[in-house]
């Protein structure tokens, strides 16, 4: 059938409806992360495995198409295919989160990957008769990245390193780091927690409301998760620089819950705010929305895990759980990080990285 025929059938009586059904799963938001062993455990220096994420707004039929951007004869390579490896929806206010392993993609190399998404054969959006046609599908945009330098002595990598961002009073970081990648300065970014701020939009006055709509065009309607909706802002405003440069996180104090009423200024236990829906506690937000190398290293969700990257090993802990006396809570994910981390440093190869950072949110020290 034609795209005409499909607009003049029942269920897509007009064209607004049809954009708006193919809205709901077209695929957003994207950006990559490492996706490798370290130290003994990885068989191999040149190729790497990426983590693709994105969101769509309801659930939907996804696969990922990539490759390399050509090969050492300058011919453009194969196109290959990648499935969903976990997809998860905290709630259908918080959208829906997928993620994609894409294997034997060569380190300091550039890629490019789009993403197809279809109706799941079945389901219904609000307001539809009729299923989507087999042939329509929904594709993002070209995402074209690079992978950070391999593991190695006597290589170098350039890390961009952040922390405490947020959407609003944050363009000029987000330009900064666009010239970074326009000038070829950066092989990674490294962002040490508190990364939307989503907890400091408790209630939206008119005027954080209006600030909000400056920078989006849009705002939440009435009853929505505001939570989510800033989430979903500083992906919007990031999308440029996180579709073409690898992007580490860690867990900081502001990705642990929406702090409910008491705001940011909360004492810090806002895991246990009644206030907060219920999948805006417990770090549920920022685990969804990432996939880091824990399942790879043995770590934990996006908590605690290990990467490589030229001469460095990276060791990323949670600096608000799972230790004794921590801010959130000592077991929250089964209060395993020390044994973790002493095993992690324990196996570090250290003629194959022979520098060590580990990185936490909050300093092991202050003055303050």
């Amino acid at each position: 059938p034609s795209f005409q025929a499909a607009l003049t059938s029942a269920a897509y009586s007009d064209s607004s409806s049809w954009h708006d059904f193919m809205g709901q799963i077209t695929p957003k938001k994207l950006h990559f992360a490492i996706a490798d062993g370290t130290g003994s455990s990885i068989s191999h220096d040149t190729e790497s495995a990426v983590a693709l994420s994105f969101s769509t707004i309801v659930p939907a039929e996804c696969v990922v198409f990539f490759r390399t951007a050509s090969n050492e004869d300058g011919l453009r390579p194969s196109w290959r295919v990648a499935g969903i490896e976990r997809q998860s929806s905290p709630a259908q206010a918080a959208g829906v989160h997928s993620h994609a392993v894409l294997q034997s993609i060569p380190r300091d190399s550039v890629f490019v990957a789009v993403v197809e998404c279809k109706q799941k054969p079945g389901s219904r959006f609000p307001g539809q008769s009729d299923g989507l046609p087999e042939w329509a599908v929904a594709h993002s945009h070209i995402l074209r990245g690079r992978t950070p330098p391999a593991a190695g002595p006597s290589g170098a990598v350039r890390i961009a390193t952040l922390g405490d961002m947020g959407v609003r009073e944050s363009e000029t970081v987000r330009m900064r780091l666009q010239r970074l990648i326009r000038q070829g300065s950066v092989d990674l970014l490294y962002h040490v927690g508190d990364i939307g701020y989503a907890d400091d939009y408790v209630d939206l006055d008119e005027s954080e409301a209006a600030a909000l709509q400056k920078i989006s065009g849009g705002k939440p309607n009435e009853g929505d998760d505001i939570h989510t909706f800033v989430w979903d802002e500083w992906f919007e405003l990031m999308s440029p620089i996180l579709s073409s440069v690898t992007y580490m996180t860690c867990p900081g104090n502001h990705e642990v819950s929406c702090a409910g009423s008491q705001g940011a200024s909360a004492p810090l236990s806002p895991v246990f705010d009644a206030d907060c829906l219920s999948y805006d506690v417990n770090f549920t937000v920022y685990n969804a929305r990432f996939r880091m190398p824990s399942k790879e290293t043995r770590g934990v969700d996006n908590m605690w895990y290990s990467f490589e990257a030229g001469p460095v090993h990276f060791a990323v802990i949670s600096t608000e759980t799972d230790f004794e006396g921590s801010p959130s809570g000592d077991t929250m994910f089964g209060g395993g990080l020390v044994a973790w981390l002493d095993h992690d440093l324990r196996s570090v190869n250290r003629s194959r990285t022979p520098w060590i950072v580990v990185t936490g949110h909050r300093p092991v020290y202050s003055s303050l």
